[in-house]
Parts: structure tokens; sequence; C-alpha cells
């Protein structure tokens, strides 16, 4: 365990990071907002200045 921040470091494949129920909730709600705008995710992605 890393003492900084309590997580396991054994590289465990399967197991989701702490931060991972963070990222779901900003996702979800950057897409409610995607689809309440009327905004497909290329549209979105222009008006936000990005690309992958």
């Amino acid at each position: 365990m890393d003492e900084q921040d309590g997580q396991a470091r054994d590289g465990q494949q399967g197991e989701r990071p702490v931060e991972a129920p963070l990222i779901e909730f900003i996702r979800a709600q950057l897409r409610r907002m995607r689809v309440t705008a009327g905004l497909s995710q290329d549209q979105f992605g222009r008006r936000i200045n990005f690309s992958n």
C-alpha cells in the first residue's frame, strides 16, 4: 500500500481506481448537458475545442 494515499499499488487488473466514481459522475453530467442542448458528441467537442 502506498502510505500517502492508502491505495494498493500491486498492479491487480480489473480494479477501478478510487477516482472512478467521480469520473463517472462528471461523464454523466456532461452527457446530460450535451443531450439537453441537442448536441452530438462531435458538435459538443467542437464547441469546447476538444478533438481526439
